[in-house]
């Protein structure tokens, strides 16, 4: 099985560049699995896992949040406004950010606030959810 070659970029970081077997993320509309030959496919990230499959099986995990995930036949980029490995993830600040979340979902004043705040507990449980497998 031929391998693709991977970017994964955040504004700050390259957080990943070199040949895997698979990537899955988490788009607007459900989880994607990308492998060398892929059809053209361009999709707007959401918030949820990402899984590197390696060459030698090893598997890498990660929370990703918005962006853009493209791929060819040959290439997939992903560039997230957020992208964190599950060994990178400090549990504390995740528990800490999903109570501040949920403390603004009880007092949201309208719908913005309140999505705005869902939006941030969303992104503290995949966080936490991804941090706790390693």
């Amino acid at each position: 099985m031929a391998n693709i070659h991977v970017s994964i970029v955040t504004a700050d970081d390259t957080l990943f560049e070199g040949e895997a077997r698979q990537i899955v993320v988490r788009t607007t509309e459900g989880d994607v699995g990308l492998m060398h030959g892929h059809i053209p496919y361009v999709a707007a990230l959401g918030i949820g896992p990402l899984t590197l499959i390696l060459p030698d099986g090893e598997r890498k995990e990660g929370a990703i949040a918005h962006g853009i995930v493209q791929a060819d036949r040959e290439s997939v980029s992903v560039l997230a406004h957020s992208c964190e490995w599950a060994n990178e993830i400090d549990l504390t600040r995740a528990e800490r950010a999903k109570a501040r979340a949920e403390a603004a979902l009880n007092a949201a004043a309208n719908r913005i606030e309140m999505d705005r705040a869902e939006i941030k507990l969303k992104r503290a449980l995949v966080r936490l959810q991804i941090g706790g497998r390693q």
